[in-house]
């Protein structure tokens, strides 16, 4: 099963590896969140916009998650020089990941 592409504003670009994560023991897995953008200053959020935060970076970078990762858990990149950070307006892009 391929997972859905990450969605994104122009200007930005968001991969994780891998994606979908192969599932070798349980239920959870791990990643590698890549990103690109224009913005100085970002935050990933997990689950929602204003979700529990992840790691913080400036306009590219690459953040590797733990093995907590479950299936459909998304990852939200914010810019975190916008007025109200943790809004839906804020978001640079999101990707849904895989684990199977």
């Amino acid at each position: 099963m391929k997972a859905p592409a990450a969605i994104t504003k122009a200007g930005t670009t968001l991969t994780a590896s891998p994606d979908p994560i192969p599932l070798e023991d349980g239920i959870l897995g791990e990643t590698v969140l890549s990103w690109t953008t224009n913005a100085p200053h970002t935050e990933f959020h997990v689950d929602a916009p204003n979700g529990t935060l992840f790691s913080r970076g400036g306009t590219t970078g690459t953040a590797r998650t733990g093995k907590w990762v479950r299936n459909g858990m998304t990852f939200y990149l914010q810019d975190s020089d916008n007025p109200n950070p943790l809004s839906p307006e804020a978001t640079l892009g999101s990707i849904a990941i895989a684990v199977q």
